[in-house]
C-alpha cells in the first residue's frame, strides 16, 4: 500500500511540474483530475478556445481571439 501511495504523490509532483500556465500564478497551482477543458464547454461562444487554467483551482478559460469571454452571458447577434 506504501508503495502505491509513494506512487501516486510523484505522479501528483510530475502532472504538476509539467503544467503550462498562460498567465503567473499568484496563488495555488492545482492537480486537476481531469484536464478543465475537457468537461467544460461554452454555449455563449461555441466556436471559443478553450485553455485550462490550473491557478487557483480548475478552471476552463474560453477565449475569442485574445478576449477572455464570460460564458454565462449570451454572445452578441453577427
Amino acid at each position: 500500500m506504501k508503495a502505491v501511495l509513494c506512487l501516486c504523490l510523484l505522479a501528483s509532483i510530475v502532472s504538476i511540474s509539467g503544467l503550462s500556465l498562460k498567465q503567473p500564478c499568484n496563488g495555488v497551482v492545482f492537480n486537476c483530475f481531469v484536464e478543465p477543458c475537457a468537461v467544460s464547454k461554452c454555449d455563449a461562444y461555441p466556436h471559443a478556445t478553450c485553455t485550462d487554467n490550473y491557478c487557483g483551482g480548475c478552471h476552463a478559460d474560453f477565449y475569442v481571439g485574445s478576449h477572455k469571454v464570460n460564458c454565462t452571458k449570451t454572445a452578441p447577434s453577427s
